[in-house]
């Protein structure tokens, strides 16, 4: 979805998922707190962040550990 969109607000964006990071983090909603962390991962491919690895790397870790398979195939294909 964020891939798709033809122009948009990075900052924006990413304040919008750290927010939900943090209310993930205080709710411990942890299969959020992944596909957050997912989010924050593409989104720092579209913009060069160094720290997308890293989102991505907690991202496949949360989904490993919930056996949440469609969310870890998300994960792998943004890898590639």
């Amino acid at each position: 979805a964020l891939a798709s969109a033809p122009s948009p607000d990075l900052d924006g964006a990413r304040s919008a998922i750290e927010r939900a990071m943090e209310i993930a983090a205080e709710l411990e909603l942890r299969p959020l707190l992944g596909r957050c962390h997912l989010a924050l991962a593409q989104l720092g491919r579209q913009a060069a962040d160094a720290g997308a690895r890293e989102h991505l790397e907690r991202a496949t870790a949360l989904f490993g550990e919930l056996d949440m398979h469609f969310w870890l195939e998300q994960a792998e294909t943004v890898q590639r």
